[in-house]
């Protein structure tokens, strides 16, 4: 099994995949924050299938600028919701540069040709990685997207959301992807769809009755 964790943060993730799938093969961890990144290279120093890397993830591949979480000290290991979204409503002006590539470039470099599981928590890029993903085809070759969804922190992500659902829906892959509903835990995209669309109807009916 070959798994690719988009924001790996310190290893929740990877680690309820080592706990799931014995034949686990290769995961690649992308973490641009380095205190993240050092704490995760250590944690995983002795584990030959986990591969850390330093860098973050969107359409693009260079060098980008990285915002800082209000409250996120630059030092700490475990901190979270740095962005390479200036938009992001719980951002400050302070910023670092990070690296940056695309998913389609480094499974391209690596000679990846089947990919079981890609995660993505990207802070609100998770649409742009998509993006990419759609464009290059990526989905032929991978079984299951997981990933965590910002329109709530991001004005004008609904935008990119609804183009990613038409997306989708135009290539026949919704039920690869499962969206993440609350921490490290995901239910199929149609399946979640269908749930807040029924909330939504109740609460209408509710609203409608008093």
């Amino acid at each position: 099994m070959k798994i690719i964790n988009i924001g790996a943060h310190m290893g929740g993730f990877t680690d309820r995949c080592l706990e799931l799938y014995p034949d686990v093969e290769k995961i690649y961890c992308f973490e641009p924050f380095a205190p993240n990144y050092r704490f995760l290279v250590e944690k995983y120093k002795d584990d030959e299938r986990i591969e850390i890397i330093e860098s973050a993830v969107s359409n693009t591949d260079g060098i980008s600028i990285f915002y800082q979480k209000k409250h996120t000290c630059q030092n700490v290991a475990g901190s979270a919701g740095n962005t390479l979204k200036q938009a992001k409503i719980n951002v400050t002006g302070h910023f670092i540069e990070v690296s940056v590539v695309k998913i389609s470039s480094f499974i391209e470099k690596r000679g990846l040709e089947k990919i079981d599981i890609l995660k993505i928590d990207a802070e609100g890029s998770e649409y742009d990685i998509f993006e990419d993903i759609f464009k290059n085809a990526i989905y032929e070759i991978t079984d299951k997207f997981y990933y965590e969804d910002h329109c709530r922190k991001i004005k004008g992500l609904s935008k990119s959301k609804a183009q990613f659902r038409m997306r989708v829906q135009e290539l026949g892959i919704i039920d690869k992807i499962y969206i993440e509903v609350c921490h490290n835990e995901y239910r199929l995209l149609r399946a979640e769809e269908e749930r807040q669309r029924q909330d939504d109807e109740n609460r209408k009916r509710k609203k409608w009755i008093l």
